[in-house]
């Protein structure tokens, strides 16, 4: 799988000297992200050795004395992968069988279906988690469970996906918070080049790092990062959605200088 877990997975085993390669059955890595992010990490990959197979599907499994065999179908027909170790990252599902639920008339599509204040379909029954099937990140689980219990005590707090920042702990990283490009018909997306940022150049020996923004009627609706420090910047980029910044206020506010995080401000 080359979605979020396939690819972090794999970025570490390569830094750890293993052969990898990654089967990803839609035409590009990170399907759910910015398209841009997925080739972004497709090329850094591709510099340090991974090999990358897209519109691809494992077939079978053949055991050998010199190594497992997997046969996996391309568009340029069937290929075949000599490993040692195969990782199945190809999407989860909540776990919400075996529990009762039913018994209590919880509504169930593709996880437990709750509104913005985790509320379900029962009254006094509140969903916080991957079993609510949003978004299935440790912060935003977090952040569920505190608008949830807000909610019991009577003081409720709407849970904003849309500023729920996206990382991805590649190497190099990437993050996304909110809208991505062509979401959202009209609005206005401006690609920022990483190597504005001194910082960059000086660490870097890419230059094709970039920031991303999405604004619409002048206020920032997404921000896409593929930088170094992408998991820590995209702390910054989702306080500015989650107060509907402009770029004129993100423009008049002040970073440290050389850090890559000044990106945000051009």
């Amino acid at each position: 799988g080359g979605g979020v877990i396939g690819v972090e997975m794999a970025a570490i085993y390569s830094a750890l000297g293993s052969s990898v390669t990654i089967v990803e059955a839609t035409d590009k890595l990170l399907p759910q992200m910015d398209t841009e992010l997925g080739k972004y990490i497709g090329k850094a990959f591709a510099g340090n050795g991974i090999r990358i197979y897209t519109s691809a599907k494992g077939e079978r499994i053949l055991p050998s004395e010199d190594g497992n065999r997997l046969i996996i179908d391309t568009a340029e027909g069937q290929k075949e992968i000599i490993f040692d170790k195969l990782l199945v990252a190809t999407g989860r599902r909540p776990n919400t069988a075996g529990i009762g639920l039913e018994n209590i008339g919880v509504k169930i599509e593709r996880g437990i279906v709750t509104d913005e204040y985790m509320r379900t379909s029962v009254p006094k029954v509140w969903a916080s988690g991957d079993v609510n099937g949003k978004m299935m990140l440790a912060h935003k689980a977090y952040r569920e469970a505190d608008a949830a219990v807000s909610d019991m005590l009577g003081q409720p707090v709407k849970v904003r996906y849309d500023s729920i920042p996206e990382a991805v702990y590649t190497l190099p990283e990437v993050a996304s918070v909110g809208a991505k490009e062509g979401d959202v018909p009209g609005a206005e997306v401006r690609k920022i080049p990483a190597s504005f940022s001194a910082r960059y150049v000086a660490e870097s020996a890419s230059r094709d790092g970039f920031i991303k923004t999405v604004s619409l009627n002048g206020r920032l609706i997404g921000i896409q990062l593929a930088v170094p420090y992408a998991t820590e910047i995209a702390s910054s980029a989702a306080m500015m959605i989650e107060l509907g910044m402009t770029a004129d206020e993100v423009g008049k506010l002040c970073f440290p200088h050389p850090s890559v995080s000044e990106l945000l401000l051009i």
